[in-house]
């Protein structure tokens, strides 16, 4: 019998690399979406964890000692984490292992780390004579290492197979929040339908799911875009040709401008996600509030995400890049102000906040995804260049955290 399955399962080999299969250009437009849906998958794995904790917030500060100072203590400790991929990123730079492996440990832990939460999220223990989530923070720390190391590892992986991939797996890590919101709305932290432990056994089958994807792509050996070097000046001439069907033209081999740009959205993103919850506690309502801040923020970042790949080459360009940092730090101003002032600032209006928070995070996934695709473009050493703004994403995250942690102790 099992002879019989094994022969059954092998049958069906044949058929999926003849579904996956990109020997041909009419094979790789007509089977496109197969490779766009796993390396989507893949992205989905990224952040879902602590985008899932960040949704049952409303749940959480009720019962966690430290109310509604819980996101800023999850928020630094997600930057301890930072910490160690920025080192990764580092040692990677000049001594590279093997990303599919390191692939592996990061989607086992992801995995780990969402049944752990559905055990363990509301366990508390004393320290330091002070009643804390210490069971939470631990989690959210393996969850937050997830996330920063996904950033690190995962981009320079996708550049590899072209920047529709780039945006597919940008799709998917900014989609995680978009899912986890849907589930959210479905769950209702407000006045729960289910159970929070139920919603991080969900959290935990997505990450399964991402995990599936990845095995997926290292069975099927997809096209990876073309690099110049070590070819001879003919194969360089059909490659410049081929470079509007292949996206790829080598003019920056130090995209400092780019990681520039990166750390600084990157640093006043992390500052408001660590202290938007204060601008809440002022409404009667605070947790529907927070809620709607929440998915509002999250399904919005999902959208910038997903149309970066359809609008970059008519909404692109540094200059156009400029401007919306500085429409980005405008929102910025206003959400900092309603961290201090709350309710007062909008007129007792939770609206003026939802929609301010709403499209801070649309712009926010649009530039974030525009930054890795164009330093891909731009770049001959792809890995190498996603790299690079992969440390800077880091580095201006571990900046904005610190900030808001410090900040918002005088909130």
């Amino acid at each position: 019998k099992k002879k019989k399955k094994k022969k059954k399962y092998a049958a069906l080999i044949p058929l999926l690399k003849a579904v996956v299969s990109t020997q041909s250009t009419g094979d790789q437009k007509h089977n496109a979406w197969v490779s766009f849906a796993l390396f989507f998958s893949l992205g989905m794995a990224g952040w879902l964890n602590i985008n899932a904790i960040f949704l049952m917030l409303p749940v959480i500060v009720q019962k966690a000692p430290e109310q509604y100072g819980v996101a800023s203590y999850i928020v630094i400790l997600l930057q301890i984490s930072n910490i160690i991929a920025l080192i990764y990123g580092v040692v990677q730079s000049y001594k590279p292992t093997n990303s599919k492996v390191s692939i592996v440990i990061i989607l086992i832990l992801g995995i780990s780390c969402s049944f752990l939460l559905s055990g363990f999220w509301d366990n508390t223990s004393v320290v330091a004579n002070h009643l804390h989530s210490t069971s939470l923070f631990g989690i959210s720390f393996i969850g937050g290492l997830v996330g920063c190391l996904s950033v690190v590892v995962f981009y320079p992986f996708s550049s590899l197979y072209g920047s529709k991939l780039v945006a597919s797996l940008a799709t998917g890590m900014g989609c995680n929040g978009l899912v986890a919101s849907v589930l959210a709305l479905i769950q209702n932290p407000s006045d729960p339908r289910f159970s929070i432990e139920w919603y991080f056994r969900v959290i935990g089958f997505l990450q399964v799911t991402s995990f599936i994807s990845f095995l997926l792509i290292c069975k099927f050996n997809f096209p990876q875009v073309p690099r110049l070097t070590n070819v001879t000046m003919d194969d360089q001439t059909t490659l410049l040709k081929e470079e509007t069907e292949i996206n790829f033209v080598q003019t920056d081999e130090k995209p400092w401008f780019l990681a520039f740009c990166q750390s600084f959205i990157c640093a006043i993103y992390y500052f408001i996600v660590g202290s938007y919850p204060y601008a809440t506690k002022s409404f009667s309502n605070a947790s529907t509030v927070l809620m709607w801040m929440s998915i509002g923020g999250m399904t919005s970042g999902t959208i910038g995400r997903l149309i970066t790949a359809f609008i970059e080459k008519k909404l692109g360009g540094r200059r156009i890049l400029i401007i919306l940092c500085l429409v980005l730090t405008l929102l910025w101003i206003y959400l900092v102000i309603t961290v201090f002032e709350g309710s007062k600032f909008s007129n007792g209006s939770s609206l003026p906040i939802i929609i301010s928070y709403t499209l801070f995070n649309f712009l926010y996934g649009y530039l974030d995804t525009f930054i890795f695709i164009t330093v891909g473009k731009e770049n001959s050493s792809i890995e190498k260049a996603t790299r690079i703004i992969g440390l800077a994403n880091q580095f201006g995250s571990l900046i904005g955290s610190s900030l808001s942690f410090i900040v918002t102790g005088y909130v």
